[in-house]
């Protein structure tokens, strides 16, 4: 009758059902594709290139305009 007994480690196979539960942890893949969101700043950064390209025809008559003629006497009257 012992041998019966044996029979009761069947139980311990259900087990490896319970394992089954670690399927939910593949739909966290899924939510990986939440990532792809991030592609789309990508695109915002495009547009912020076109401001910096205003800029440079602004910063060049302001440069030529403030450094020679104001930097270059300050310096000349402070020196001596």
């Amino acid at each position: 009758k012992k041998e019966n007994v044996g029979n009761i480690v069947s139980p311990q196979v259900k087990k490896e059902n319970v394992g089954n539960i670690m399927s939910p942890q593949v739909k966290k893949e899924n939510v990986g594709n939440i990532v792809s969101p991030n592609v789309s700043k990508e695109n915002v950064v495009i547009p912020q290139v076109i401001p910096p390209n205003i800029q440079i025809p602004n910063i060049m008559p302001i440069m030529d305009n403030n450094q020679p003629p104001n930097i270059m006497p300050i310096m000349d009257n402070n020196q001596p």
